[in-house]
């Protein structure tokens, strides 16, 4: 520790707190471990409060959820996803603060559009669907044609994509 240089971590109070976070507590043992909070974790937050900022990035953010949500809460519709997308990955849960779940999540629905449509459009149809099941569905099914969500999707994935791999660069650098 008295070798110790700097230190870098997230922005949480308990990691970066000048008098109660790990911070303070290794700079007691050593006065030379400068803090610098970590790149990635700084960009992962500017890009959570930018979206924040827009109102259409915060309804596209919460239909992606939806669907994920959707599929998720029935093995039934989780095996009409799987079966649809083959080889494609299948819908991810959103995070709060890692955008490499976001990244993930966008990246599944842009490569998997098409199919996660015809799942959803299998559902519809199907006699074993519940008419509130086949409600949604059909909300869904509406929110995935519109031309706005399509381009959003195509957007998003570019963008966090590029997030992702500058996440990889600061936390891995090569």
């Amino acid at each position: 520790m008295k070798n110790c240089r700097g230190q870098s971590y997230d922005n949480a109070a308990n990691m970066s707190g000048q008098y109660a976070g790990l911070q303070a507590r290794i700079k007691e043992k050593c006065n030379f471990a400068i803090f610098i909070p970590c790149a990635a974790h700084s960009l992962n937050l500017v890009g959570v409060r930018a979206a924040e900022c827009v109102m259409e990035a915060v309804s596209y953010f919460q239909f992606v959820q939806k669907l994920y949500n959707f599929f998720s809460s029935s093995t039934y519709r989780w095996s009409i996803m799987k079966k649809c997308l083959g080889s494609h990955h299948v819908l991810k849960s959103l995070s709060e603060t890692r955008w490499s779940a976001r990244a993930d999540a966008v990246t599944a629905l842009c490569n998997g559009y098409k199919e996660i449509l015809d799942a959803l459009k299998t559902i519809e149809i199907d006699d074993k669907t519940s008419p509130n099941v086949k409600n949604e569905t059909h909300g869904l099914i509406k929110k995935m044609k519109k031309l706005e969500n399509i381009v959003l999707t195509e957007i998003w994935s570019k963008i966090l994509s590029r997030i992702n791999e500058t996440n990889k660069t600061q936390t891995h650098p090569t």
